[in-house]
């Protein structure tokens, strides 16, 4: 398998919505706001740095500086946990787009065509058997999509990832109370979960693919799965083990 921008290929090319580019970008803002967090929570951040998190001018009004530093300064566990979900919701569109990607250049455009308005497990479970690629449903990457999928259209229906299937949207949103509502570790531990998903169910699309567009490794994708090791490390470090996360932090 080569990296797209390492062979020369003359088209035509795929347009996406740049949604991975997104996910990069926003993996910055993540580590920026862990690591305010983890400064804030080890009583590590000066006057002017807590002030700086209201994004004003310390010089501007100081009697406001002084009232603001007696309440909560905005949450960083919440920007993190925010972050989280957007990066989360990029990775889900990037993943769609990859395997619409993968359909066009690789099955007759008639099937492609008819199976447009399916899910994106779905498609891929005709693409394979077209292809004959026996045996996808059931497989650890099916359940890795599929598990990317049903995040994204939980969260794109306003549903939290630990409300209940097959409920009301009474039941579900008023009176569903989960025994802990998720926190900082849960998050990021979802985002690696989804980020490395997207990464696996991305290069075996690449493995099985027919056709040498679709072959090709996304520069952008590598450097997510990089960014991932990153997270992983920064949550096993400062994250995992703390005993209680408040949000107020």
């Amino acid at each position: 398998m080569k990296e797209m921008n390492s062979v020369s290929y003359e088209g035509p090319f795929w347009r996406s919505n740049g949604s991975i580019l997104a996910s990069n970008q926003l993996v910055d803002e993540l580590f920026h706001y862990m690591s305010k967090w983890v400064l804030n929570k080890e009583g590590k951040l000066t006057r002017e740095q807590k002030i700086e998190t209201w994004n004003i001018d310390i010089q501007e009004n100081e009697e406001l500086n002084n009232y603001l530093l007696k309440i909560p300064a905005p949450s960083y566990s919440s920007r993190s946990k925010n972050t989280c979900d957007l990066i989360m919701l990029m990775c889900a569109i990037h993943l769609e787009d990859q395997v619409n990607q993968f359909l066009v250049f690789n099955i007759n455009e008639s099937i492609v065509n008819a199976i447009d308005r399916m899910s994106s497990v779905q498609k891929l479970e005709i693409a394979l058997a077209v292809l004959n690629q026996e045996n996808f449903k059931g497989t650890h990457i099916h359940q890795k999509l599929k598990d990317v999928m049903d995040w994204r259209n939980k969260y794109a229906h306003g549903k939290l990832d630990d409300m209940p299937k097959q409920e009301t949207l009474r039941k579900t949103h008023l009176e569903h109370m989960p025994d802990q509502y998720p926190n900082l570790q849960d998050y990021v531990k979802k985002l690696i979960e989804i980020i490395n998903n997207t990464y696996d169910v991305a290069e075996y699309l690449i493995s099985i693919s027919t056709h040498e567009y679709t072959s090709l490794r996304s520069s952008e994708l590598i450097q997510l799965h990089g960014h991932n090791k990153m997270i992983k490390k920064f949550y096993e470090k400062y994250i995992i083990n703390v005993e209680s996360i408040d949000d107020l932090y």
